[in-house]
This record gives C-alpha cells, sequence and structure tokens, in this order.
C-alpha cells in the first residue's frame, strides 16, 4: 500500500492532489462506461414490456372487451337452439238467446281452459315449429267437449333466404370478434412503444442528471480553486464571482433534472399502474438493442411483410371483410318478402276425451304470402348505404398499405442516419478522452490551469451523454421500426393475448 501525504501549504501541492483525484475520478468514469453497454439484456427488455401489458389500464380495458366480443359471438355460434313457449289460456263466454222451442231465454254460456305448448329451432330449410294444444270448454246447458291438436310447421322465405341470412349474420359475428382482436393487438403495440418511449426518455434523463451532478462537482472544485488563488494573492474577486455564478447555475440545472426524472418516473407509474413501482427495472442501457440493429435491411421484404403483421390493416382488413358481409346481407335483405309456410298435423274435438285425443282430423296446408309497402323501401337505402361503406373501407385500405410502406421507408433511412450519428459520437468521445488524458499530463506538469482541465473534463463528459443519447435514439429508432411492421410484441416475447 502506497501512502499519499500532502501539505496543502504549497500551491504545487494543492494542484497535484487535486489532478489527481480528478484522474481517479477519470478512471472510475471509464470503468462505469464499459460497464454501461452490459447493463442491458433483452431479457430484461422484455420483462419491462410484460409488466406493462399485465398491468396497463388500457390493455386490460380493451382485453375486457375483447372477452365481451367473444360472449357476443357465442350468440351467433349455437345453432341448436330450441325456442319453448307454453300458453295456458281460460276464457268464458256469456250468450243469451231466445229458444224458439221451449219460448224462454236460454243460457248459452261456456267457460274454457286450456294449454298450448310450441317448440321452435331455426334450421337450414326455414323456422320449424311443433305446436301441441289441449283445450276443456263447458256448456251451461250441459256437458263439455274437448279439444286436441299436433301441428308441424315450417316457415321460409323464397327470395329472401333464411339460410343465407343466418349464414351471413354469423360470419359478420366471427369478423367483428376478428376485428376486435386486431383492434387489441394495435392497443398493446401502440401501448408497449409509448412505455418504451417513456422508458428512453427516463435513460436519457437519468444520465443527464448524473451528468449535471458531475458537473456541479466540477464547478464546486473551481470555486476552491478561485477561492485558494485569491487567498495566495494569485487570482481575482471577478473569478470567484464567476465560479459562483457557475456553481449556482449548476446546481439549478441539477434540481430540474432531478424534477424532470420524477415527472418521468410518475409517467412511467401511470402506464404501469402502480406509483410506486420498482425502479430497478428501468435501470438498462440501450447498447445491447443496438447490437442488434442489422446492417442492410429489404425493403420490399419488410413493406410486404408489414402488410400480414401491423395489428392496423388487420383490423381494416376484418373490418373490410365485415363491410361485404353487411353488403350481402342488405342484398339478401332487399330481395321482395315472399314467404311459404307449410303446415300438417291432427287434430281431434269430442264429448269424450278419449276420442278428441285420438285426433281423427287430419289436415295439410300451404300458404305462400308476399309483404310490401306502398311507401319508400328501407332496404333498398340500406343495401346503397352498405356499398358506399365497402367503397370508402376499399380506399382506407389503400391508403393504410402507402402509409405503412411510407413509415417503413423512413424509419429505415433514420436507422442509418442515426448509425452514422452514433459512429461520429463514438468517434468524437474517443477523441475527447484521449485529449482529457493530454490534459491531465499537462496540468499535472504545470502547463495547464485548472479551470481548462475542468473545461476539457465537461467536453469529455458531454460527448460521453452524446453517445448515450445516439445509442437511445438509434435503439428507440429500431424498436420504432419492429412497431411500424408490427413484430415489437413477438420481439419482446409477449403472446397474443385472447381476452383476460
Amino acid at each position: 500500500m502506497i501512502q499519499l501525504s500532502v501539505r496543502f501549504g504549497s500551491k504545487f501541492s494543492f494542484y497535484f492532489f487535486l489532478a489527481f483525484q480528478i484522474f481517479l475520478g477519470g478512471q472510475e468514469t471509464l470503468k462505469a462506461e464499459s460497464n454501461a453497454t452490459s447493463s442491458l439484456s433483452l431479457q430484461g427488455l422484455s420483462s419491462f414490456a410484460l409488466i406493462v401489458v399485465s398491468s396497463n389500464r388500457a390493455i386490460l380495458e380493451a382485453l375486457h372487451g375483447l372477452e365481451s366480443a367473444r360472449h357476443q359471438t357465442g350468440k351467433k355460434e349455437s345453432g341448436f337452439r330450441p325456442i319453448v313457449r307454453v300458453a295456458q289460456q281460460i276464457s268464458k263466454t256469456t250468450n243469451r238467446n231466445y229458444n224458439v222451442l221451449t219460448g224462454i231465454d236460454q243460457d248459452y254460456s261456456t267457460r274454457g281452459r286450456g294449454t298450448g305448448i310450441s317448440i321452435g329451432q331455426k334450421t337450414f330449410l326455414g323456422n320449424a315449429s311443433l305446436d301441441l294444444e289441449k283445450s276443456k270448454t263447458d256448456y251451461a246447458v250441459g256437458g263439455s267437449s274437448y279439444f286436441e291438436s299436433s301441428y308441424l310447421s315450417l316457415l321460409t322465405g323464397i327470395l329472401r333466404r333464411d339460410s343465407a341470412v343466418n349464414s351471413i349474420e354469423r360470419k359478420i359475428s366471427f369478423g367483428n370478434y376478428r376485428a376486435e382482436q386486431a383492434r387489441v393487438d394495435s392497443i398493446i403495440l401502440d401501448t408497449l412503444f409509448e412505455s418504451l418511449k417513456v422508458l428512453f426518455d427516463r435513460l436519457i434523463t437519468e444520465q443527464t442528471s448524473l451528468f449535471k451532478e458531475r458537473n456541479l462537482e466540477f464547478y464546486q472544485k473551481m470555486l476552491e480553486e478561485a477561492t485558494v488563488k485569491l487567498e495566495n494573492g494569485l487570482g481575482s474577486e471577478l473569478d470567484l464571482k464567476q465560479a459562483k455564478v457557475k456553481l449556482s447555475l449548476a446546481e439549478t440545472d441539477l434540481k430540474e433534472s432531478r424534477l424532470s426524472l420524477c415527472e418521468v418516473d410518475r409517467q412511467l407509474g401511470l402506464i404501469l399502474g402502480d406509483p410506486v413501482w420498482n425502479k430497478a427495472i428501468a435501470s438498462m442501457s440501450p447498447s445491447d438493442i443496438v447490437n442488434l440493429v442489422p446492417d442492410v435491411f429489404d425493403f420490399a421484404f419488410l413493406a410486404s411483410q408489414s402488410l400480414f403483421m401491423r395489428p392496423d390493416i388487420k383490423l381494416i382488413m376484418s373490418e373490410l371483410d365485415v363491410q361485404r358481409q353487411e353488403s350481402l346481407l342488405a342484398k339478401e335483405q332487399n330481395r321482395p318478402n315472399v314467404q311459404l309456410k307449410t303446415r300438417w298435423g291432427r287434430q281431434g274435438r269430442a264429448t269424450d276425451p278419449e276420442l278428441a285425443h285420438e285426433k281423427r282430423d287430419k289436415s295439410w296446408d300451404v300458404t305462400v304470402s308476399w309483404e310490401t309497402t306502398f311507401g319508400h323501401r328501407p332496404e333498398g337505402f340500406e343495401r346503397r348505404t352498405q356499398l358506399e361503406r365497402l367503397k370508402a373501407l376499399e380506399i382506407r385500405r389503400e391508403q393504410a398499405f402507402q402509409k405503412a410502406k411510407k413509415e417503413i421507408s423512413e424509419r429505415i433511412d433514420r436507422i442509418k442516419f442515426y448509425k452514422h450519428s452514433l459512429f461520429t459520437s463514438r468517434e468524437s468521445l474517443k477523441l475527447s478522452a484521449e485529449i482529457l488524458e493530454g490534459q491531465r499530463m499537462n496540468f499535472s506538469l504545470g502547463k495547464t490551469s485548472l479551470l481548462d482541465l475542468l473545461r476539457y473534463q465537461s467536453d469529455y463528459e458531454t460527448s460521453r451523454l452524446s453517445v448515450i443519447r445516439a445509442e437511445a435514439v438509434l435503439g428507440l429508432s429500431w424498436l420504432q421500426l419492429l412497431y411500424e411492421l408490427g413484430e415489437l410484441p413477438s420481439f419482446l416475447g409477449i403472446r397474443p393475448r385472447k381476452g383476460v
């Protein structure tokens, strides 16, 4: 172990000690710089994304909406769903007429009660139903009559086909669910990218705060030097005042930087749904993301890939499919409402319940009905409305394709520019480090002043901060390219969600 003892009574010993401390601080800075690039792994970024997806309120709200859409689809999916109707009837009629045979008024009042059961089910042929009825009628003059019937009927559209309408409605229901899935994927994608933007903002803000802390230390040392020079008769009051002003400005900048860091932390807390979130998950560096950026991009392949992966395009395609089905449904419902009803059954009426139960009377009937209006037919307006909406969505789809290609092209150009900018910043950092080392040697030999040394040290820190910002911008641009391609969730290991 080496012990260093210096008497502060001499001017040279003070400068030597101060230079030695700055040199040690510079070595620690270089070590911190070498370790900063390995502090972030893709697994850490994926962990952050997983927390966002599992706790963000906007995503949870969208997942509940998706679950609601899934249950809504189940209403159309269940094909076998017979409807049972039960009716109970009680009746009474009062009727008194003059009887020519007896010469007096006769009471012909009746009392009746009965039960009816109907079972209906939609089929590919139309609406089928089975109707059962049983009743008893009591007469005031004496005696009773019994009635039983069972009829099987089928109601179907001749021109407006019920089977086609049911099939189209099911397709619309499934299409709406797929559109809701694409909408949820879009919300997850947007929320992930916005959270990553805030995360990278926090990274830059945190590094800026550390940079300003070091600046504050520089100006504190500058103030100490100005004070020592003034006490030894080598400085002036003006130098001391300038040092105090710079120190005051550095303190203000540091407070503002810390305030900005608190604001970013609160914004991340809002995204994560936890105001007291663990700050350790944001202790990251974009260096690992920068290393994943490829050197060459195939624009044609990426543009074609985005047409299948972007949630907004998936949403438009799903809405377009639904709109096509809506147009077909409007076309089907615009047909004339001509219905065919067939009925076959048996019935029996007798004074004996056993004879009525035999239902000896058999019958069948066929009815063709046509329904129209003398005014405007709303079905015609509905069909034209759906066709115009279809044309509007087709134009919107083409616009979305062009926008996707534009965004991808611009992002690729930006990545190329930011890679060159990062290379320039790293070269500037190397030069700043070499200049700083040379000035440290000059200061130890008394060839430069402490003010100049601190300025070179500040230039080095500024270059270092520029590299961090350039890495953050390049890493964020790479993530934004994945965002534009719709590949960001899969890149971060987020699996598709189908509901809560």
